[in-house]
């Protein structure tokens, strides 16, 4: 298969795709290596600053990544609460000694992916300089190695399982300035890798729902957005590998799989290109144009404008490597750390720079037809950093496809966030003792291992009757407990139940927020489900919630009274004697104009299921 710029990716074995996956989920227990609990909390009442610092490793490196991130020059301001953080994620105490219930989830994780679990875990200290551990470093250590994930699709081989501390969370980016909240930070975190062995887009999404589903049998794992975290590494055989940092939505997974692969062919193809325009890179040489945009209309320049040459790249940096997202949107991703974006003569004239100051900054900039150019406005300083960067990106496209972590954006692409990180970030974690693992723990792991995914959905179909697809939804959306409640004490229709769910997980999209575990709303809305038209749960969920609201006050704030079977077939006769002509006319071939008049008469009051029956019926009758 051709891989040519736009060309659309079928063949991921002719590619030489491969897929590996980092999924994060944070266990719900107390912090790791203090007695401080691990909810969010914005009440806090203490902040203090940082200017963390790259430090080498156990090699004797520094660690690329740390690098970078070191060069933005960023001051940390870290936000607190008293009531709900210590001294220890404070850095100004040394950790305690680590949670024995993390350690416990994590065992039983590790046995239910049948991974050798170690004798002794030891913690290390990973450095992560970019603001989100006050200390510098994230303490991580490895509890087993060779597990297994299953999938339709081929298994997968898991070489470690390892517990850590989650980050702090980023509230606010203020200029060369970051401010966090520390509540986050030491939630105890399981993290498990799998090899690079899946192979195609829909494989590495089944091999993350499988992981996640078998985190979650243990019941211990915390709920919510951001809960649950993939870092997805991607490589193709003419690429290498990068990695898509902090993915929460499952279901885009083999949608960065796929882009992914499409920009790497792309970048390839690039590549290639300027090879065979015997392209070479170049030393940084920036020119001063400001005087050519000194009277434009573009809104954006209000001083000083630079420029550099790209020989070889006329044409290419307007060529898109993923939809919307061009060749030229990689070099301004590197020079963001400065400036907010860059021009380049792909895109010109645009944004009220006119043609003729497009053609004198050309003839001043470039040398020969193939050459590009990019302009930054800026101060001179600010543009030669910038600039640096663009120019540092561009000279590795001669070489192919960078080694990058890549932040996830919400339509499936990922863009610029970092350089990969290497084997240079981790040194020994002198603060706490090994920990041993002792054979009686093990023995109470081992009886005491929750269902994997398949076994559950084998015992709810053989249980309760369902099919394997309902089944699969419900072990899915992880509601077993508020599925049985459903079916044991309310003796609700599984259709009934899974319109529920739907509904609920709808409405979360929109920011209304009715977790499975607000048991009295849910188990009231199930108690009265059979009384409430289908058609009307998203009304009363909806009022419940934007008006704090009972259930039983939803219905009839919403207006809603279920109509008896007399009062319908009451309705459905009029309607009928309405259009008598038409059922004249049309006999049966009447129900499906009919039943929409029904609806709309009877909307709120029944249900559509028994609006139909009882419509067929008096049809019947007629006909």
């Amino acid at each position: 298969m051709p891989s040519g710029a736009g060309c659309d990716i079928v063949d991921y074995d002719e590619l030489g795709l491969k897929v590996g996956l980092e999924i994060h989920a944070q266990l719900d227990t107390r912090k790791l290596f203090c007695h401080c609990p691990t909810a969010l909390n914005d009440d806090y009442d203490v902040s203090f600053m940082r200017r963390l610092r790259p430090t080498m490793s156990e090699l004797g490196e520094i660690d690329p990544a740390a690098k970078e991130e070191f060069t933005k020059g960023i001051v940390n301001i870290y936000k607190a609460s008293t009531k709900g953080s210590c001294l220890v994620y404070s850095d100004e105490e040394p950790p305690h000694e680590p949670n024995g219930d993390a350690i416990y989830i994590l065992l039983q994780i590790s046995r239910l992916l049948q991974a050798d679990i170690v004798d002794q875990i030891q913690f290390m200290r990973k450095i992560v300089i970019d603001g989100s551990n006050v200390s510098g470093f994230q303490r991580t250590a490895l509890v087993a190695l060779n597990g297994k994930a299953f999938s339709k699709f081929g298994n997968v081989e898991i070489p470690t399982i390892c517990l850590e501390e989650d980050a702090a969370r980023l509230v606010e980016n203020a200029g060369r300035s970051k401010i966090w909240n520390i509540d986050r930070l030491g939630t105890p975190l399981v993290e498990i890798a799998t090899d690079p062995s899946i192979r195609s887009p829909e494989q590495a999404r089944d091999v993350a729902l499988f992981l996640g589903q078998a985190m979650k049998s243990t019941k211990r794992l915390k709920r919510g957005i951001g809960t649950i975290r993939q870092d997805v590494n991607i490589s193709i055989r003419e690429g290498t590998r990068v990695e898509i940092k902090g993915v929460q939505e499952l279901n885009l997974i083999d949608d960065y799989v796929r882009n992914e692969a499409l920009r790497q062919s792309n970048l390839v193809w690039v590549m290639k290109e300027l090879m065979s325009r015997e392209a070479r890179p170049q030393n940084l040489e920036i020119m001063d144009v400001s005087d050519i945009f000194k009277e434009t209309e573009c809104k954006i320049i209000k001083g000083e404008v630079f420029g550099i040459r790209l020989p070889g790249f006329s044409g290419l940096l307007g060529k898109e490597l993923q939809k919307g997202r061009r060749f030229g949107t990689e070099l301004a991703d590197y020079s963001r750390k400065y400036v907010k974006g860059i021009f380049h003569s792909d895109e010109l004239p645009a944004y009220g720079i006119s043609e003729e100051e497009v053609s004198r900054a050309r003839d001043r900039i470039t040398k020969e037809e193939g050459d590009a150019f990019v302009l930054v406005a800026a101060g001179q300083k600010t543009a030669r950093k910038a600039l640096s960067e663009v120019l540092r990106r561009a000279n590795m496209a001669m070489v192919g496809v960078p080694n990058e972590t890549r932040r996830p954006l919400p339509d499936g692409n990922s863009q610029y966030m970092r350089p990969l990180p290497g084997k240079s970030r981790m040194y020994p974690e002198t603060d706490v003792y090994p920990f041993t693992i002792p054979d009686e723990l093990m023995r109470d792991v081992v009886s005491n291992l929750p269902e994997l995914p398949e076994d559950r959905i084998s015992r709810l179909v053989s249980e309760h009757g369902i099919s394997d697809e309902n089944a699969r939804k419900i072990v899915y959306w992880d509601i077993e407990d508020v599925f049985i409640r459903s079916q044991n004490v309310h003796k609700m229709p599984i259709g009934r139940f899974l319109r529920l769910v739907e509904t609920i997980t709808m409405l979360s999209k929109e920011g209304i927020n009715i977790g499975f575990d607000s048991v009295d709303m849910i188990d009231s809305f199930m108690g009265r489900s059979k009384d409430i038209p289908i058609e009307t749960y998203e009304d009363i969920l909806r009022h419940a919630v934007e008006k704090n609201a009972t259930i039983e006050e939803s219905i009839k704030g919403v207006g809603i009274e279920s109509a008896s079977e007399d009062e319908i077939r009451a309705v459905i006769r009029g309607i009928i004697d309405e259009n008598a002509a038409t059922v004249e006319e049309k006999g049966n071939g009447a129900f499906k104009p009919l039943m929409g008049k029904a609806m709309g008469a009877l909307k709120g009051k029944a249900d559509g299921k028994a609006i139909s029956k009882i419509l067929n019926d008096e049809l019947k009758r007629l006909l």
